[in-house]
């Protein structure tokens, strides 16, 4: 018994095989791929949120803006933009003698503008009562066109409510 004790006591450490350090290696490889993975889910739904937000409130200050100035406001949106316009001629189009609003504005969008705003339009205009011209809804959507995991991701119009929802792939759900 006191030879087993005195031969553990004077075995010398060696270190790490190559083996051993080569699988420690692999491990935090796997573990760093899997958190890029979900980093980069996270930022998609953020910016998604994100920009759902400030398109929230854009249309809730175009709104705000056309009851306090009475004066209608246009916000009219592409793929990957919006615009706002005061319109100056109340004619319910954008021409040349509107103004852009330009801190209601926004042509940097990293995710694509869906519309469903019926009869083809790009536009939603808030007649000097606040009211909206249409019923529709927005969406955002990541690159490839799927549904995102975003909490909020679309905007309900109604003539008289701006919501913001979860896209469920044929309209957005209030939330």
């Amino acid at each position: 018994m006191k030879m087993c004790l005195y031969r553990l006591r004077n075995i010398k450490s060696e270190g790490f095989s190559l083996v051993e350090l080569l699988i420690v290696i692999a491990i935090i490889v796997v573990l760093l791929g899997m958190a890029t993975l979900a980093y980069n889910r996270f930022r998609i739904r953020y910016e998604i949120e994100k920009t759902t937000k400030e398109l929230y409130a854009t249309l809730m200050n175009a709104r705000l803006r056309a009851m306090q100035e009475d004066t209608p406001y246009i916000v009219q949106f592409s793929s990957n933009a919006y615009s706002t316009y005061r319109d100056l001629d109340n004619d319910g189009a954008v021409s040349g003698s509107d103004t852009i609003v330009e801190n209601l504005s926004n042509d940097r969008l990293k995710y694509e503008i869906n519309l469903s705003l019926g009869g083809g339009v790009n536009s939603v205009v808030f007649d000097s009562k606040g009211l909206a011209n249409l019923n529709g809804r927005v969406w955002i959507t990541p690159t490839g066109g799927s549904l995102s995991d975003a909490e909020y991701d679309c905007i309900n119009i109604t003539f008289t409510r701006i919501n913001m929802g979860k896209e469920d792939g044929s309209q957005c759900q209030n939330r």
